[in-house]
């Protein structure tokens, strides 16, 4: 075995390990995700359910706001640990 051959063995090494690395990275953020989507869901429907009973809030409506604005974040982590690009914009 040569030192290029050595050379290149390390250097296929790194790189699996920096994709394991990435792998880990995507499946933890997809479980955050997940669980923090159902939290906003469950917001969601409650600002939804009790809406009809107010005639106009604006707490409730900029609840509902953020509430939809963290799911879109949560949409769009979900997205990144399916290996897609995760577009970081202001939401």
């Amino acid at each position: 075995m040569t030192a290029e051959d050595v050379a290149a063995q390390l250097a296929r090494e790194r790189a699996l390990k920096q994709a394991e690395k990435m792998e880990m990275v995507g499946r933890l953020t997809g479980a955050i995700a997940q669980q923090f989507n159902e939290l906003l869901t469950t917001i969601l429907a409650r600002t939804a359910a009790l809406a009809p009973s107010l005639s106009s809030n604006r707490d409730l409506d900029a609840l509902r706001d953020t509430a939809q604005r963290g799911a879109e974040l949560a949409q769009r982590l979900l997205g990144f640990s399916r290996h897609r690009t995760l577009d970081l914009q202001p939401l």
